[in-house]
């Protein structure tokens, strides 16, 4: 009797195995920690799964799989294949709201952000991102403890009778969703930032971006987030078939550095901006300093975010770019390492583009007023001021603000300095941007090797600046 059991099981086993991998029965255990993170994503998307996408496969996980396979393929046991649908939304919606992770460095707080549908409105009190119709808004704030209370209750207060209302109080997070009594929905989200304060990211929808909504709450988590990007080998790549492309190109636009003479002869002067997302470029302050207005080469208009004349970092609202830089992950830069400044100098005199010099990371931050700033040996020239230093990862460390006065030194010294310029620092950098709520994606990594050239992408997000008088 027990070798027909052995050669019955065998004969199973066999049967299994040529089996079509998309007709196997799903089982996690076979992805990765990302692979999984990537999957609670899409369910969250889906409107199935509610938590944090933090890679843990349990059984509310796997309950909100078999949720969505119950409600798309009508079996509660989902197989390979069940997964297509499912990645390919997700992926789609992705890249088509350009989905990547901000980083709040001074909050230490990292969430999803959807950067082609909420744009920064000019509310002056907070910093609110909206869709074009107003139908999804998200606010981030800091706030004291009786504000946080009153936030919270201002949103349980809104509840529509009959609704689920979610609560969730701890000593450093606290949670409140609801939907709201016209329909719209509601949440809230404050974490502890130091002794007494709490940062707050507050969302409103149409119940049209239920599942936008529940991506957003769910990737929201302390420190630095990493990409939701489906990778391109393992288990989770082959349940997707060929339907999932993991990259896109971006697509082609009018180059905003092709100089347009006839409608940018009158500037008074020119300086060099890039995007940090698709809506905000980083200047220096000292570029936009009493134009009466501003434009890119193309016409588009620019107008002062936020700015700050000590640091000399200005912030410009921009017509939209499909590009945009990341900023270096790392708080300060390395004395020493090589890297690239991008800038469009002469801009007047030139018709040539984009300018590229090579140099190091000469001096580090001190103190007094070089406390804010690196010192670089890559060569700059007037029209320079405002464009990006990156690294040999191809993040922005730092942005140019000015060089040596030749003539200054001179008289001083008697010698004429050598490729003697600074930038902002990275972290000051960052610091100004989170001070002023402004959203911008880290580099997640090396992006490109600066050894091979600056990528057209990269090419294309550093943009000239006009600046005219009155």
């Amino acid at each position: 009797m027990r070798p027909l059991l052995v050669l019955l099981f065998l004969c199973l086993s066999t049967l299994a195995q040529a089996q079509p991998f998309a007709d196997r029965e799903f089982d996690a255990r076979g992805l990765d920690l990302s692979e999984k993170r990537v999957l609670q994503a899409a369910l969250a998307l889906s409107g199935d799964y509610v938590g944090l996408l933090d890679g843990a496969w349990g059984n509310g996980s796997q309950s909100a799989l078999e949720a969505y396979t119950m409600r798309t393929a009508g079996t509660g046991k989902p197989r390979n294949r069940h997964l297509e649908r499912l990645l390919s939304t997700f992926e789609a919606e992705r890249q088509d709201n350009g989905w990547q992770i901000i980083h709040l460095e001074a909050d230490d707080l990292s969430f999803a952000f959807p950067l082609n549908l909420l744009l920064e409105t000019d509310d002056p009190e907070t910093a609110t991102y909206a869709s074009a119709d107003g139908s999804f808004r998200l606010t981030i704030a800091t706030l004291d403890l009786p504000q946080m209370l009153d936030a919270h209750d201002a949103v349980a207060a809104g509840a529509a009778p009959g609704f689920d209302l979610y609560q969730s109080y701890q000593p450093d997070r606290q949670i409140t969703s609801a939907t709201l009594r016209q329909g719209r929905l509601a949440y809230i989200r404050t974490d502890r930032i130091g002794e007494s304060g709490f940062v707050a990211l507050t969302m409103t929808a149409a119940p049209v971006h239920r599942g936008r909504m529940a991506l957003l709450a769910a990737s929201i988590q302390r420190g630095q987030g990493t990409e939701l990007a489906l990778p391109t080998d393992g288990l989770l790549a082959m349940m997707a078939a060929q339907t999932v492309q993991p990259q896109v190109t971006m697509p082609p636009q009018t180059s905003p550095r092709d100089p347009d003479r006839s409608a940018n002869d009158a500037a008074t002067s020119t300086g060099t901006g890039f995007y940090v997302n698709n809506t905000d470029i980083v200047t220096a302050a000292h570029v936009v300093a009493g134009c009466a207005r501003m434009a890119l080469a193309n016409g588009g208009p620019l107008s002062v975010l936020a700015q700050d004349g000590d640091l000399d970092i200005a912030v410009l609202s921009a017509p939209r770019s499909p590009v945009w830089l990341s900023l270096g992950t790392e708080t300060s830069a390395r004395l020493g390492e090589p890297v690239m400044a991008l800038g469009f100098p002469f801009l007047d005199l030139l018709d040539q583009g984009l300018s590229v010099t090579g140099g190091n990371v000469s001096a580090l931050p001190g103190d007094g007023d070089s406390a804010h700033e690196i010192m670089i040996s890559a060569p700059v020239q007037p029209g320079n001021s405002g464009g990006p230093v990156l690294n040999h990862n191809g993040a922005v460390i730092g942005m140019v603000v000015s060089r040596l006065d030749d003539m200054v030194v001179l008289d001083e010294t008697g010698s004429l300095p050598q490729n003697m310029n600074f930038a902002v620092s990275p972290a000051t950098l960052t610091a100004f941007l989170d001070r002023n709520r402004i959203v911008y994606p880290v580099a997640p990594g090396r992006l490109f090797d600066l050894a091979g050239g600056i990528p057209d992408d990269v090419a294309r997000a550093v943009v000239a600046i006009y600046c005219f008088g009155d």
